[in-house]
């Protein structure tokens, strides 16, 4: 709906490739694995707000 995935730190670091400490993907554990972090969602706080919601679901939105 954003265009874009996001995980908050506490689902993260539920993974074991969430390094709690800097709040990033561990590298080592993604190497490990065998995949980047491109391939995984943005951590973000709990609290983050999500903007820009892409204008076919806005439009939903408004009618419902």
């Amino acid at each position: 709906m954003f265009g874009k995935y996001y995980i908050d730190y506490s689902i993260a670091s539920a993974t074991g490739l969430f390094n709690i400490y800097n709040m990033k993907w561990n590298k080592q554990s993604l190497d490990v694995v065998g995949i980047n972090e491109e391939r995984l969602s943005s951590p973000v706080p709990a609290t983050y707000i999500v903007k820009n919601l892409k204008s076919e679901y806005a439009y939903l939105y408004e009618y419902r």
